[in-house]
This record gives C-alpha cells, sequence and structure tokens, in this order.
C-alpha cells in the first residue's frame, strides 16, 4: 500500500482556554518527522521552545514565566522540520493566540 505524503501544516493560531476546542497548538506533518519550535513574542524575546515538540504546547510560557499563561496576542514562530530521509525545512511566521 501508499502511505500518501503529508504537508507540513502549521496553524496561524490557537485558543487555550481549556474549553476542549484547539488547547493546544497543532503542526499536522509527514509521519516520522520530528519538529523544533521556538517562540517569540513581539519584542523578539523567547518564551516558548521544545527541541522534540509532540503538538503539547498549551500557551505556557518558560524562562521568567515559567508555567505561567502567556496573555493574548501575536507570538511569533520558527519552526524546523526534520525529515526521515535526512532533510530539513525551515519555516517562520506568525501565531495569534485568543483566550
Amino acid at each position: 500500500f501508499i502511505i500518501p505524503l503529508v504537508d507540513v501544516t502549521i496553524p496561524e493560531g490557537f485558543s487555550p482556554n481549556n474549553d476542549g476546542t484547539d488547547d493546544t497548538w497543532i503542526i499536522t506533518r509527514p509521519f516520522g518527522s520530528s519538529i523544533s519550535v521556538i517562540i517569540f513574542n513581539r519584542w523578539g524575546n523567547e518564551v516558548y521552545h521544545n527541541s522534540d515538540y509532540k503538538n503539547d504546547w498549551r500557551g505556557k510560557g518558560i524562562n521568567n514565566i515559567l508555567g505561567e499563561d502567556l496573555p493574548e496576542g501575536t507570538y511569533y514562530y520558527s519552526v524546523e522540520v526534520k525529515y526521515n530521509d535526512g532533510n530539513i525545512n525551515k519555516f517562520a511566521g506568525p501565531l495569534t493566540i485568543k483566550r
């Protein structure tokens, strides 16, 4: 059988308000690939990073705001996808958090 190729899809927003809908930031990717994520605030400060992202970020910060909910607003992401064949793609763009 043939496994269809899945594109990387990065949503431009999510709503981590514990209502059961869009509570985590879900990045669709090909099976077996791995993802590294860095999130920045509007001033360019890193507020979240994960070198082995598993679609589990719920809008909480790290570093000086460890474990606290980030405020609503626009953030910016840098995503690196490593494919099974060794190729790497990098993506960047805006991300809106709406609570």
